[in-house]
C-alpha cells in the first residue's frame, strides 16, 4: 500500500505539470501561430512532435524510473496478450459509429475535402503519445488501487486535457452541456480496458489512433 500511495503522488505531480504546459500551450502559443502557418502544418507540429516531447518521453522515462512498481512492466508493453476477434471487434463498432455519425450529419458518406496523408502521422503520434502516458504510465502505476476505480479517474484526467483545446476552439460549453464530453470518458474506458486485458500499450494506441483517423476521414 506505501508503494501505490509513493506512486499517486509521483502520477499526480507529473499530470499537473505537465497539464499546465499544454494549457499553456493551447490557451496561449498556438492561437499566435494559427495565423501565420496553415492547419495542417500547424496540426502535424502540435499533435506530432509537441506531443511527443510533452507526454511520449515523459511517459516513457518515468516508467523506465519506476519500473518495479508499475503493474506491467515496461519491457512487456510492446506485446499483446488479448485475442484478435476482440480488436476486430472494437474497430467495427468504432467504424460503424464514427460512419454513422458522419452520414448523419452530411447527408452522405465521403472523405473530408480536407484530410491528408499528414493525418495519418498525426492519428499515430496521438495514439502513441497519449496512450503512453494515461495508460502506459497513469494507470499502470495506479492499478494496485483498484482496476475500475483507477480507470475512471482516469478517464476524467483524460478528459481535462481536451478542455484547453475546446475552450480554444470555442466549443467548450456545448461539448459540456451537450454530453459530448461522455464520448472522451467512454473512449478512454475502451482504451483502459485494451490496456489492462492485453498488457500492452499498441493495442489502445493503435484503437485510438484509428478512431482518430477516422475522425480525420471523415472530417468529424
Amino acid at each position: 500500500m506505501w508503494v501505490c500511495k509513493e506512486m499517486n503522488k509521483k502520477t499526480v505531480v507529473s499530470y499537473v505539470i505537465l497539464y499546465m504546459v499544454w494549457s499553456f500551450l493551447e490557451l496561449f502559443v498556438v492561437p499566435r501561430f494559427a495565423s501565420r502557418m496553415s492547419p495542417a502544418v500547424l496540426s502535424v507540429l502540435k499533435e506530432g512532435f509537441i506531443k511527443t516531447l510533452l507526454w511520449l518521453l515523459p511517459a516513457i522515462l518515468l516508467a523506465r524510473r519506476y519500473e518495479e512498481s508499475l503493474s506491467i512492466k515496461t519491457r512487456s508493453l510492446m506485446h499483446r496478450r488479448i485475442g484478435n476477434l476482440a480488436i476486430l471487434a472494437i474497430v467495427l463498432v468504432f467504424t460503424a459509429f464514427l460512419s454513422a455519425a458522419a452520414y448523419y450529419q452530411k447527408g452522405q458518406l465521403s472523405v473530408s475535402e480536407s484530410f491528408s496523408v499528414s493525418d495519418l502521422f498525426v492519428a499515430i503520434s496521438i495514439g502513441f503519445s497519449e496512450e503512453m502516458f494515461f495508460r502506459g504510465w497513469l494507470l499502470n502505476a495506479n492499478l494496485c488501487r483498484g482496476k475500475w476505480p483507477q480507470m475512471l479517474m482516469n478517464s476524467i484526467l483524460f478528459l481535462l486535457i481536451h478542455f484547453p483545446v475546446w475552450i480554444r476552439n470555442g466549443i467548450f460549453i456545448n461539448y459540456i452541456t451537450s454530453g459530448l464530453f461522455l464520448e472522451i470518458i467512454i473512449l478512454s474506458l475502451v482504451f483502459s480496458w485494451a490496456f489492462i486485458r492485453s498488457e500492452s500499450i499498441v493495442v489502445p494506441a493503435v484503437l485510438h489512433a484509428y478512431w482518430d483517423f477516422l475522425c480525420f476521414l471523415f472530417g468529424l
